[in-house]
Formats: C-alpha cells, sequence, structure tokens
C-alpha cells in the first residue's frame, strides 16, 4: 500500500536515524505532500533540515508549526538546534531553557544548553549542567563526552580520564569512550597507555577503524612514520576519517612524499572545508614546491573565515617573498606579528628582508 502514511513515516524515521540523507528526504516529503497534518511530522522535517544544513528552513517550518500546534519538549530543543546553527545563541538558549521547563529531566535540551553555553565561553555553566547530566543519566554518553573534553580544555587529564571510564564502567560497548581515553593518553605523551587502549579497542570491537588509528597516531607521535602510514591506511579501510586522513598527510609531509600530502590534506578539505589546521599545512606544502599562486589562494581562503590566524599570515609573506612582492611581504609578516607576537620565525623573516633593503639598525 505506497499511500499506508504511517508506514512511511516510520521508514523515514528510519532513515533519519541511519543517516540516509537523501532517501529520508524523499520519503519524508511524499508524507508531507499527502497529510501535511501528520503528527510530528513538522518537527522530523525540520531534523531533516538540520541535517542538511537548511537551518532557515527548519525555522520557518518549525515557528509555522507552533501557530497551530503546542510547543513540545522535541519541536523547541529542534528549534533551539536551528537557531543555534544559525549562530542565534541567544535565541537557542531561550527554546532550551522553555525546553527544559517542560521536561527538566529530559536529558536533550539540557545538553543543547551547556553546548550553547560553551559556544559564550560560559564554560562554568555548561560545566554544571553537565555535571548533573552525567549524575542523573547513566546512560547519556554525549554528556560525558562532551564534560571529559571539558575538563581537558581546563588542563584536567586525570578528571577527563575518570569520567570516560565510568562512561565505559557504564556501557562497556561504547568504543569512543575508550578512543577517547587513547587520545588523551596521546596527548599526555603516555604512549605505552595510548598503544594498550588500541589494543582494547581491536579485542573489543574487531575491525573497528578506530583501532588501528589510534596505533597509527601512536606511531606518528614517537617519530616511527612509515609504521604510522601502515597503520593509518589500514585505519582508512575500514571507515573513511578526516582525521585519519590529516595525519596520513603529515606522515608523508615527514617522508618528504609531497604529493602524497597534497592529496590527503585535499582529501580532508573535500569533506571538511573548515578544516584549518590541513588547509595550513596543504600550504605549507605548495610554498615548500614554490608553487606561489596556489599557496596563496589556500591561505586567502582560510584568513577569509579565520581572520586572526597569525601563522596564515606568516605563510602568506613567505609566499609573497618568493614572488619579490616585497612591500606585500612586510605587510604580511607586520600582521602575523600584531596577531601572534610569539611567532619567532616572522620576526627572522623580516629582519632578513629588512637587511637586504639595506635598512640594518631597523633590522638589528
Amino acid at each position: 500500500d505506497p499511500n499506508y502514511l504511517e508506514a512511511r513515516y516510520h521508514l523515514a524515521d528510519a532513515y533519519l536515524r541511519s543517516g540516509r540523507r537523501i532517501d529520508r528526504w524523499f520519503t519524508n516529503r511524499k508524507v508531507f505532500q499527502q497529510n501535511p497534518s501528520f503528527p510530528g511530522l513538522p518537527i522530523k522535517l525540520a531534523e531533516v533540515y538540520l541535517q542538511t544544513s537548511q537551518h532557515e528552513i527548519a525555522i520557518q517550518t518549525l515557528e509555522k508549526y507552533h501557530l497551530d500546534a503546542e510547543p513540545s519538549t522535541a519541536s523547541l530543543d529542534t528549534l533551539g538546534r536551528a537557531y543555534a546553527l544559525t549562530g542565534d545563541l541567544h535565541t537557542a538558549e531561550s527554546l532550551f531553557q522553555k525546553a527544559i521547563a517542560l521536561e527538566p529531566e529530559n536529558p536533550l535540551p539540557n545538553f543543547h544548553l551547556a553546548k550553547t553555553f560553551l559556544a559564550q565561553s560560559r564554560n562554568d555553566e555548561a560545566h554544571e549542567i553537565l555535571q548533573k547530566l552525567v549524575d542523573q543519566n547513566q546512560k547519556f554518553a554525549p554528556a560525558y563526552e562532551l564534560l571529559a573534553k571539558l575538563e581537558m580544555s581546563r588542563n584536567q587529564p586525570t578528571l577527563a580520564l575518570g569520567i570516560l571510564q565510568k562512561l565505559y564502567d557504564i556501557d562497556s560497548s561504547n568504543i569512543n569512550a575508550l578512543h577517547m581515553q587513547g587520545i588523551i593518553y596521546l596527548d599526555s605523551k603516555d604512549f605505552n597507555n595510548a598503544h594498550q587502549i588500541a589494543e582494547k579497542i581491536a579485542a573489543n570491537a574487531p575491525g573497528d577503524y578506530r583501532a588501528s588509528q589510534l596505533k597509527g597516531l601512536v606511531a606518528y607521535r614517537q617519530g616511527s612514520f612509515q609504521d604510522a602510514v601502515v597503520s593509518l591506511l589500514q585505519s582508512l579501510k575500514a571507515a573513511p576519517d578526516t582525521l585519519t586522513y590529516y595525519f596520513l598527510g603529515l606522515c608523508h609531509y615527514r617522508l618528504d612524499d609531497l604529493e602524497l600530502a597534497i592529496s590527503q590534506f585535499n582529501q580532508v578539505l573535500d569533506a571538511q572545508p573548515d578544516f584549518s589546521q590541513a588547509r595550513l599545512m596543504l600550504a605549507m606544502v605548495l610554498l615548500q614546491q614554490h608553487r606561489t599562486e596556489d599557496c596563496i589562494r589556500e591561505v586567502r581562503y582560510l584568513l577569509n573565515s579565520d581572520p586572526r590566524n597569525g601563522f596564515a599570515y606568516n605563510i602568506l609573506g613567505s609566499a609573497q617573498l618568493l614572488q619579490k612582492d616585497y612591500d606585500a611581504a612586510m605587510e604580511s609578516f607586520d600582521r602575523a606579528i600584531e596577531i601572534n607576537p610569539d611567532l619567532v620565525g616572522v620576526y627572522l623573516k623580516k629582519g632578513r628582508l629588512l637587511f637586504n633593503r639595506g635598512e640594518k639598525e631597523l633590522a638589528e
């Protein structure tokens, strides 16, 4: 029965949960066309719009829905997320508060409110909400993971590890909790424990890409770049991942395989254009190859979204120096130092440039 709306609605919901964007979009649209008043449909449609980065349409859909129906926790929470994605954090916060007022114990609006606080650097308020969620909602994994990241930002790796271990004790199938522990050990240069975590992931979830990825990251940090390449390629066979592509690019860069490095950094940027560190590395490799026009194009793309990136200006100035555009290079170096006075290499480049111009006192 192609017109059986309830079946089609739940099929769309299954697509939504499984991440099949195109299928769930068309299925939802069919339900909407056949019966636009189907209960709960506008909320699901708004979710699809969010997943396909159509934030404004999601807002319009839900605000129209609220004209005819009482707001629910789900509709307010989804609308709050839509406003948050447009950058209107004040409205998003208000909507999450209203959703919480309807269902104080529902973890989702509480969690999204905490994320909104973090986006505004209101870390203490976010910490309070997340800690409460961890205490009250024993299996709400996103709260544990975000709280662990917040503790890491506060330079509290021991607390972060404890939070993730608590999550893993509650749910031993949560491989992400293990993986995050491994990353923390890696950042702390505890390579032995990081490697043990990788082995634990491999034992608990054979074939999961994160085991070989973590092994590759450990090898990279220990300077074993060829071993890292082997592990990272094994990880990519299991699942494509931007972090894996990025570190594979770094490995090829360290091994002086510049064309392979460019290929990996481009893979990252195809999937995630705002991955600024990958774009910086791509620009550095292009600079090393004296492909100055390509290098400048990548840096300017980055500076459009991140105008306070001092290192990007450093690379830009170096490319302009190769082009013998000395005035532009000096301007870029000055901007780099203004943003980040600790960029020692920029002072050296600027000093050499001034010396070559005959301005010896300024160079000194």
